[in-house]
């Protein structure tokens, strides 16, 4: 099986996931998510002085964000995935084997209450399904 990654396809999706990102944890979600995080406890001179050093932070997300997408589009095609459909229940597969349960084994190990921890692991594995999905029609299409 020849597999050949279309790797504008790649970046054009990592580029939709760290916007939709910005948008997801912020504007939309992020008064909630910062709640979660503890991030109203601190002062704004300690808020501050997180932003600062959170460019390592983003340029390891990117990295991220890129290998997944990589291997996405890698298991889109092994999979033989030549619908729509196909390619997000590739992806949903994906998601519920692998992302869901990583991202809930991550959460329930932390202080929060358990109501907290079922808002984060909400925000945080919806977030990854709906990219996922997006990725699985961009990857489906545009090969």
């Amino acid at each position: 099986m020849d597999i050949s990654i279309n790797y504008l396809a790649v970046l054009v999706v990592v580029i939709f996931q760290m916007a939709f990102g910005v948008f997801w944890h912020g504007p939309l979600l992020g008064k909630i998510y910062a709640k979660l995080l503890g991030m109203d406890q601190l002062t704004a001179e300690q808020q501050q002085e997180i932003a600062k050093r959170m460019g390592p932070v983003y340029a390891t997300q990117i990295a991220i964000t890129i290998i997944t997408n990589i291997f996405l589009a890698y298991a889109i095609q092994h999979a033989g995935a030549l619908t729509v459909s196909e390619g997000i229940c590739v992806a949903l597969i994906l998601f519920v084997g692998f992302v869901a349960p990583t991202q809930i084994g991550g959460t329930i190990w932390s202080t929060q209450s358990n109501s907290d921890k079922f808002k984060k692991i909400l925000i945080d594995a919806s977030f990854q399904l709906i990219v996922m999905t997006v990725a699985a029609v961009v990857f489906t299409l545009w090969k």
